[in-house]
């Protein structure tokens, strides 16, 4: 069953919440849905959008909002909501409610393309991955969840970071070493064997540590 509801992707950012962020609007929204989830399934987990983790905001008026700014915003339009969100979700590539876990629900490095986010061919970004996922899980900041970004991706615009997040081909949905890397840690992590050939997936490439995505 649905258990964790995230309402927004990226409110923060222009590109998902046209033609600006608009914490105060995201609230007004956001508020009611939240009241109704729960109303519905006191058991449910209602997350705090899924935020992307600008630290400081961007433009005049901002195109990027902080992460820490937007929740200062949408919790001071809408105060209730504080009593309402049961985990803040964010896509670390601010600050959070206080004494709330943090669900890191996106997460990951493109192998090719343009883009502000560092790439990293895929070896070593299955190495990546084989290091940050247990380091996120076992971090000091309250992380109850974790999800890779993204399962498959078209891989047809060599210029288009976006195109090249997938972890497994976009045709055969045979998982890339990321995949297997991935899906080792998360085995590990839940007490499960790890599937046959993920294990050999970690590969001895680290000769470099991960970018920082943990979020602060």
């Amino acid at each position: 069953p649905v258990t964790h509801y995230e309402l927004w992707n990226e409110p923060n950012f222009y590109v998902f919440w046209c033609p600006r962020p608009q914490p105060e609007a995201w609230a007004a929204l956001t508020l009611p849905a939240a009241r109704t989830i729960h109303a519905a399934d006191p058991q449910a987990r209602v997350l705090f959008a899924g935020l992307s983790g600008f630290r400081e905001s961007v433009g005049t008026p901002p195109h990027s909002v902080a992460a820490g700014e937007f929740i200062d915003r949408a919790l001071a339009a809408q105060p209730e909501l504080a009593q309402q969100i049961d985990v803040v979700a964010v896509h670390p590539y601010g600050s959070a409610l206080r004494g709330r876990p943090l669900s890191v629900n996106e997460f990951g490095w493109p192998t090719r393309g343009q883009a502000e986010r560092p790439l990293a061919a895929e070896a070593k970004r299955a190495g990546f991955v084989g290091a940050v996922t247990p380091a996120l899980a076992s971090a000091a900041c309250g992380v109850e969840a974790l999800a890779l970004h993204t399962w498959n991706s078209p891989e047809f615009n060599p210029g288009d970071a976006e195109h090249w997040f997938g972890v497994a081909d976009p045709v055969s949905a045979e998982p890339y070493p990321t995949a297997l890397a991935y899906a080792a840690q998360a085995a590990l992590l839940t007490g499960r064997e790890p599937p046959a050939g993920s294990e050999e997936a970690l590969p001895a490439e680290a000769d470099s540590a991960p970018p920082d995505v943990c979020p602060s």
